[in-house]
Formats: structure tokens, sequence, C-alpha cells
């Protein structure tokens, strides 16, 4: 039992995440990542830049036209796209959901072999 509540514990601090563009040309994407309402310190994104590379990074400090992570930095004026990830509400819940089904699934399925199984037993009147 308690290796399902820690399962079940892990669970929850995991969350599914995903990759999601952000919308707008790149000239109105640069300005809004100079601004800072792009991206900001933590934030995991891939970033592709105008001769077609892409940098996987986690952002440490947007700052005098620089995105820096920890072992690169990318010039705001190059930036093309920004993929960011977040967090999936929906990815999550329906992980939770299924688990949550096998578990009980499972736990029945013992329950009938524990006990040498399943009747129905017909009272009469």
């Amino acid at each position: 039992m308690r290796s399902i509540v820690v399962f079940v514990t892990l669970l929850n601090l995991v969350a599914c995440t995903t990759l999601r563009t952000v919308d707008g040309a790149p000239s109105d994407l640069q300005a809004r990542i100079a601004s800072g309402s792009v991206l900001a310190s933590g934030t995991h994104a891939v970033i592709t830049t105008s001769d077609g590379h892409t940098h996987a990074l986690v952002v440490l400090r947007v700052a005098d036209g620089t995105i820096t992570g920890a072992n690169e930095a990318v010039a705001i004026s190059d930036v093309v796209e920004v993929r960011k990830e977040e967090f999936s509400k929906g990815k999550t819940i329906a992980l939770c959901v299924a688990i949550g089904a096998a578990i009980v699934t499972g736990a029945l399925y013992l329950a009938v072999q524990h006990s040498g199984g399943f009747t129905l037993a017909a009272t009469s009147p």
C-alpha cells in the first residue's frame, strides 16, 4: 500500500508539458522578447534563429539584446521563432486518470483472484 501512495505522489509531482510556438512575426517577437513579456528566467525554450539553427536552452536572463542560457547566448535580433515549454493540464489529467484506472483494475483483479473467483449468488423467495 505504501508503494502505491509513493507512486501516486511522484505522479502528481511530474507534470506533462508541451512546446507551444509563440505567435508573431519575427520583428514583433523580438520586440516582445526585449520587453520581457515572452521569456522569463527559468523558461525552457527552443529558439530558432535567422540562420536556421535551433537553440534549446533554459533562460537565465534576457538583457542587453541577448537571451542567455547556461551554455550559450542568442542575440534577440536573430530570433525568428520561439517555442516555450508549458504545463499541459489536459495531458496531465489524462495520464492521472489512466494510471488511476489501471491501479483500480489491478486491485480488483487481485481481490477477485485472492477470494477464489467471482460468483453471483441467487436467492430464492
